[in-house]
């Protein structure tokens, strides 16, 4: 088994660490909060959602909420459709809600943040076929858009960050295409 920590942020009564942990048998991994003392001692675990073991799924992106408490985006895998959720937790680590937000063949959500207006904007990977793709999902976790990234072939969105005019910024890395070239004999 395996505990994979991906967000830790300070509270008043320690640390709320978000991970994604193995069940030992290889095949189901959870997502989970835990709470850590200031001196590091382990307080309380919460699973809060099933989800498939792959690379693809090893990240629980979270963001602290303006209003007080987190938001995670998550992908639950069902039958060869993965479905997008994001999640609000109180201060106190408690699931507030599950909001679904969509779903198709492979999505993983990378990064998750609160916009200036308060809106959930996520970044992900789409596949097939290898695009990513930009939600945005209001401040109580209602759909408002999805769109899949295609100008970039074989994009993967790592990151989003918004300036102080609003503008969005995604980062990540993308895969080299080699072209068969006609006029080349070998």
């Amino acid at each position: 088994s395996f505990l994979y920590a991906s967000s830790v942020f300070e509270a008043e009564d320690g640390y709320w660490v978000f991970a994604i942990g193995g069940d030992g048998t290889g095949n189901v991994q959870t997502l989970r909060t835990l709470l850590f003392s200031s001196e590091g001692g382990f307080q309380l675990e919460r699973e809060f959602m099933h989800t498939r073991k792959s690379y693809y799924g090893a990240c629980a992106p979270v963001t602290q909420s303006r209003g007080g408490g987190y938001a995670s985006g998550a992908t639950r895998f069902g039958g060869g459709i993965d479905s997008l959720f994001i999640y609000r937790f109180s201060e106190s680590g408690d699931t507030l809600s599950a909001s679904y937000l969509a779903s198709d063949t492979s999505m993983v959500i990378r990064k998750c943040i609160q916009s200036a207006n308060g809106d959930f904007l996520l970044v992900g990977l789409h596949y097939p076929p290898q695009n990513a793709f930009l939600c945005r999902a209001d401040s109580m976790g209602e759909l408002i858009s999805f769109t899949v990234i295609d100008d970039v072939p074989a994009f993967f969105a790592m990151g989003i960050a918004e300036d102080t005019d609003r503008d969005l910024y995604i980062c990540g890395f993308g895969q080299s295409i080699e072209l068969n070239n006609s006029n080349n004999a070998n």
